[in-house]
């Protein structure tokens, strides 16, 4: 049988990724990496950096967005990670593609130097 949490517990859970991600000073960060984790580009995030929702059971933490940066280097992005502004991390494992993943960029493919936006970045709980 899975683990599961009411939902109350699941918002207190997301509320704690939130804090943790706004904590710093300076704002968090977003950090897309290629396969071999090397990063590719570091966007940074608003403060507050988002908000929690609660839809049929089911809590997410939706960044505000979209958001974009002029990537340092060049490669496919493979995933993501969030860091404070301290560059700890606080989420990492994040799935990236152009569809159906918890980060939604507008192409995998970056060159060095190119405009890179995130059109959507959710967090659910399981």
């Amino acid at each position: 049988m899975a683990i599961s949490y009411p939902v109350n517990v699941k918002q207190h859970r997301m509320k704690a990724v939130l804090d943790l991600i706004d904590k710093q000073a300076t704002a968090g960060k977003f950090v897309i990496y290629d396969a071999s984790n090397v990063a590719i580009c570091s966007l940074p995030l608003s403060k507050p950096c988002g908000t929690i929702n609660t839809a049929a059971n089911v809590v997410s933490l939706q960044l505000t967005v979209p958001f974009s940066v002029i990537s340092q280097n060049a490669g496919t992005a493979d995933h993501a990670a969030i860091v404070d502004g301290s560059g700890n991390p606080v989420v990492t494992g994040l799935r990236v593609d152009t569809s159906n993943a918890d980060v939604i960029l507008q192409s995998k493919q970056i060159a060095a130097g190119a405009n890179v936006q995130v059109t959507s970045a959710n967090i659910t709980h399981a």
